[in-house]
């Protein structure tokens, strides 16, 4: 199903490129690079935003709808130069990382008094299971482990473990077909990451709730933070209305990125 699927679309994206790929734009990158950059960007981005608004089946994409339009643009050929995208993608990143600083700070200290160790402690447990996960499917699919720190990052949708496994690909000096591949299999299984991650999820999640009896919401924000995944946390605290799991989600979110950021590094290099 998946693969019938997949074959339309890809034939409706071939007949769709030629009426995205214009002259306009190809004439505008040869007059004027920077021009032609920052238009394919502003495109690019204003039609995944519009695509994250589409329901399908009562589920929006939201964000995540500027990976497809990217996906979509570079399959048409409309590439930036290379050292422009580089730069913008570290400088998001750095952008990203400076927000969730700024929003976690006030509650994160405050939510360490109370079952912070614990709560931490679940979701080290659930950041080591997803990584042992992506490693093993990789060995099962016998996939370079630079394609498993893509598979890991994109698994989890966390764009700074990804942004640092490639960083660390680079500073190794590896070939740049290898520095490629996260992105290219992080791309690949950021749509159905889940099927990666709900085996660790589920056993942490199970755990915690038979072992330490901890509460329902509480655990909800645990699994969230430790997936770094704001949405889950925004449905989680529409459905509790109270603020248990944004407690448990600012004590764990920290920690949970620090380690998921090295953990992608350390399977990136290992290849």
């Amino acid at each position: 199903m998946l693969a019938v699927c997949g074959k339309r679309l890809a034939s409706r994206w071939h007949y769709l490129c030629p009426a995205i790929n214009v002259s306009y734009l190809q004439s505008l990158q040869a007059s004027a690079p920077v021009a032609h950059d920052i238009l394919l960007f502003s495109i690019v981005i204003l039609a995944g935003i519009g695509l994250g608004r589409v329901p399908f089946g009562g589920v929006r994409l939201g964000v995540a709808g500027v990976l497809f339009s990217g996906l979509l643009a570079s399959h048409c050929g409309l590439e930036p130069d290379g050292k422009v995208a580089h730069f913008l993608k570290d400088f998001g990143l750095v952008l990203f990382v400076f927000a969730l600083g700024l929003q976690m700070g006030p509650s994160f200290f405050g939510s360490l008094k109370k079952d912070g160790l614990r709560l931490n402690g679940w979701a080290a447990a659930l950041v080591a299971g997803g990584a042992a996960v992506a490693v093993l499917g990789a060995w099962l699919l016998d996939l370079p482990l630079p394609a498993a720190a893509g598979l890991f990052a994109g698994a989890t949708t966390n764009t700074p473990a990804l942004g640092a496994a490639q960083q660390a690909l680079q500073a190794a000096q590896a070939d740049p077909a290898a520095v490629a591949l996260p992105a290219l299999a992080y791309a690949a299984t950021y749509p159905l990451g889940v099927a990666v991650t709900l085996l660790p999820l589920l056993l942490v999640g199970i755990a915690a709730r038979r072992l330490h009896r901890m509460n329902y919401m509480t655990l909800c924000g645990l699994i969230s933070g430790g997936m770094t995944d704001p949405p889950a946390l925004a449905f989680a605290s529409q459905m509790a209305r109270n603020d248990f799991p944004a407690v448990a989600y600012a004590a764990v979110y920290p920690l949970t990125m620090l380690l998921r950021i090295i953990a992608a590094q350390v399977i990136a290099q290992t290849g």
